[in-house]
């Protein structure tokens, strides 16, 4: 993926004064990072109670597509993990791991050629849950996500007449942990990267209307009483909603892209310590242009976005992050 980032260009009559809240501009989002989680990935060795569960999805990938009429194209996946663990005496430990899902995907090429009208659609819908629980021992839940979208990777579309597309990912992440005598700890994450709708070299003749929507809601909840801590951590990498780099419309235009983002982190205690986090390393609505760099090191301007006629962009982000630590007898942080 491009490492940095430039306001996008637009060619036309007019630009919507829409808020451009989420509007890339000179961000190096891969170069970013967040606080580090403390809460190590659990595994089997040495817990008594022990659940896992892996999951990867992708709807379409590596489509070869030359129409010389009117095309639809739809994919839809669903990528759901659960792992729950109870435990009366000893550790009890989960992790829900989603490593990817994505409704169109390319792992090597995605070529569209649409003659005429072109309807273009991809949706991912994830969810990673982890929940464990003892009445004596550690309790660890442990949920993450790698990387979602609707749309990625597409490589190159051509359509002869007008174009409706739609990219859209919405993931959910829930880490647990809930013990009566021992530590509580509960993660959930984001590692890698959601994105609504990722395209690159996008020509369309007439009129385009383009959504790339991303939505993330993710929560950690952990729960102690006695003789050890309750931690819990939400953190997330990138969130954005619409990278469409290399656009190029014949007439008019309206372009989206929306990041929402809601992250919780609960922590609570009676005896012990209580420690929340909830961090997120960037959420971007829409970026409109892209720079790359050669292998000499210099950098090579983005295509952006070039429409002849009437244009309107908007980029939107929202984020809502809550961390709360309480306990009766212990230290909140």
């Amino acid at each position: 993926m491009p490492q940095q980032y430039r306001r996008g260009h637009l060619a036309g009559h007019t630009l919507s004064p829409s808020p451009q809240v989420g509007l890339n501009d000179r961000v190096q989002p891969h170069k970013q990072s967040f606080r580090e989680m403390t809460i190590s990935q659990p595994n089997s060795a040495n817990i008594e109670s022990w659940s896992q569960d892996l999951v990867s999805a992708a709807g379409l990938q590596n489509i070869d597509v030359d129409v010389d009429a009117e095309a639809t194209i739809a994919a839809t996946s669903t990528a759901k993990s659960a792992a729950i663990s109870d435990n009366v005496t000893g550790d009890s430990g989960s992790l829900s791991q989603v490593t990817s899902n994505a409704g169109l995907q390319a792992t090597t090429t995605n070529l569209i050629d649409v003659a005429s009208d072109a309807g273009l659609s991809g949706i991912a819908t994830t969810a990673a849950n982890a929940s464990a629980s003892t009445s004596n021992g550690t309790a660890t839940g442990y949920a993450t996500l790698g990387d979602a979208a609707g749309i990625s990777d597409l490589d190159l579309l051509k359509v002869g007449g007008e174009l409706n597309a739609l990219g859209k990912s919405v993931s959910t992440i829930n880490g647990s942990a809930e013990t009566v005598v021992g530590s509580a700890d509960a993660a959930g994450k984001l590692t890698g990267q959601m994105e609504g709708f990722e395209a690159s070299r996008m020509t369309v003749s007439s009129d385009a209307a383009l959504q790339g929507l991303t939505s993330l809601t993710n929560t950690a909840t952990a729960a102690a009483t006695s003789s050890g801590n309750a931690t819990a951590e939400a953190t997330a990498n990138i969130i954005q909603g619409a990278d469409l780099d290399g656009l190029k419309v014949g007439g008019t235009a309206a372009v989206t892209g929306q990041a929402s983002f809601g992250n919780t982190s609960d922590a609570s205690n009676v005896v012990g310590n209580s420690i929340a986090l909830s961090d997120l390393s960037a959420a971007q609505g829409l970026v409109a242009s892209t720079n790359g760099v050669d292998a000499n090191g210099a950098v090579i301007a983005g295509a952006g976005i070039n429409v002849s006629s009437d244009a309107s962009l908007t980029g939107l982000s929202s984020i809502t992050s809550k961390a709360t630590a309480a306990t009766t007898a212990g230290l909140a942080d």
